[in-house]
């Protein structure tokens, strides 16, 4: 079962690749790679992540730009004299039992327990050497060594590590590379005073008010963008707006400025992971991507969506965060879309609603003053930062005529960025 599924991903990685070759070469080469990490990829969470823990076997083949390797001067527990050591061998059963401790000559015992130790020994040099090579640039090695006092000499050098350690087997080199220790004099070495012991406040302590000079901002309420609420009753709506704008972010970036519909019948089965680690229920899960699916074709096919995405835009970009001071209060907000085209700074706000009614402009006018401060508040912060005329969009791509623009002209109100 293990091999028929290696397989079968084989077979789909020279699938991808004879898609993307022409005359010999790959023509669109970040399009390989974009294809490529949307079909192996494990799981959302693999994507996202930039800081991973693991151990040295758990890293064995894979790689990373920095590795930090903690502890090195660390040693395992010995392990208890066992009543029994045993070892296969090719005519038979090597076998010993403990004996008593006094005894001076060697025995079949020691000798399977010196096996056992030069074993592990070994293997904690290859596994020091997997965790070095899982660096493509940068290996941080951190130990700690002790130090030793020559009262002869009056001189102070480094204890050689204990031999079962990983620094132990790295020392025959680093000792010749590392400075002798730096120690203090023996005043500085003398121990502290103890601190003072913890006081209880008194029951009616309140704090002293703050200066007039130091103003407070009062965050508690919005510290962080409040999302509107997504305009499907269902639980899926959540999601299925969050992987589309997901996608329409690397719609974004794809080379040629879109997808064609080939390519998003292949994504289907990435939208349905995303989708899927987002908690949609499995029984939903077909409609949910034939959503997101939807909305992704109807961009591709919209003129207004193709000139969202045209690669000519100056300082385009998706998916903006961005921090700052609004109104006295701190906010975090991420702007789908934003670019500059004639002059203007344009930010767009996708929406995956649907609008079954019949007078749809009612609908967008609604739409326009519910999200009118959310789009303003982005207006200002990005005011900080570009002096530009600024217009502000709504598009609905799953909406026959699912646009509104307005201007953002509001002298005075200015909010700071981070």
């Amino acid at each position: 079962m293990f091999d028929s599924c290696l397989q079968g991903r084989r077979i789909d990685f020279f699938a991808l690749l004879r898609a993307h070759a022409a005359g010999g070469d790959v023509d669109d080469w970040q399009g390989l790679l974009d294809e490529l990490s949307a079909r192996f990829v494990t799981s959302a969470e693999e994507t996202i992540t930039k800081v991973k823990v693991m151990t040295w076997f758990r890293a064995k083949g894979l790689e990373f730009d920095t590795v930090l390797i903690p502890g090195l001067a660390r040693t395992t527990v010995a392990d208890d004299r066992e009543l029994l050591l045993w070892r296969a061998r090719r005519r038979g059963l090597l076998l010993a039992s403990i004996g008593s401790e006094d005894e001076g000559a060697p025995t079949v015992y020691e000798y399977l327990k010196w096996l056992a130790g030069t074993e592990a020994d070994h293997e904690l040099g290859r596994m020091l050497y997997v965790g070095a090579t899982r660096a493509r640039r940068r290996l941080h090695l951190f130990g700690l060594a002790d130090v030793m006092h020559d009262a002869a000499r009056d001189t102070h050098t480094w204890k050689t590590p204990r031999s079962a350690s990983a620094l132990g087997k790295l020392w025959k080199v680093l000792r010749e590379e590392i400075a002798p220790p730096v120690v203090e004099p023996a005043d500085a070495l003398r121990p502290r005073a103890e601190p003072p012991p913890l006081r209880r406040l008194a029951v009616d302590f309140t704090l002293p008010p703050l200066p007039e000079t130091v103003r407070m901002l009062d965050v508690r309420a919005s510290a962080i963008e409040p999302e509107p609420v997504f305009e499907w009753a269902r639980a899926d709506a959540a999601a299925v707006g969050t992987v589309t704008h997901r996608h329409l972010a690397r719609l974004s970036r794809a080379a040629g400025g879109g997808f064609d519909s080939a390519r998003l019948d292949e994504l289907r089965s990435r939208i349905r992971a995303d989708l899927a680690a987002e908690g949609v229920d499995p029984a939903t899960l077909d409609k949910a991507t034939d959503d997101v699916v939807a909305a992704l074709s109807a961009v591709h096919r919209d003129e207004r969506g193709q000139w969202l995405f045209d690669l000519s835009h100056a300082d385009a970009v998706s998916e903006w965060a961005l921090a700052g001071e609004d109104q006295g209060a701190v906010v975090h907000v991420t702007l789908d879309r934003s670019f500059v085209s004639g002059g203007v700074r344009w930010i767009v706000d996708f929406k995956t609603g649907r609008h079954e009614g019949a007078n749809t402009n009612a609908f967008l006018d609604r739409e326009v003053e519910r999200y009118r401060p959310q789009l303003e508040r982005y207006a200002r912060i990005v005011r900080a930062i570009d002096s530009r005329p600024i217009r502000l969009a709504l598009y609905y791509p799953l909406v026959k005529g699912g646009w509104r623009e307005w201007p953002f002209d509001l002298p005075g109100t200015q909010a700071k960025l981070f």
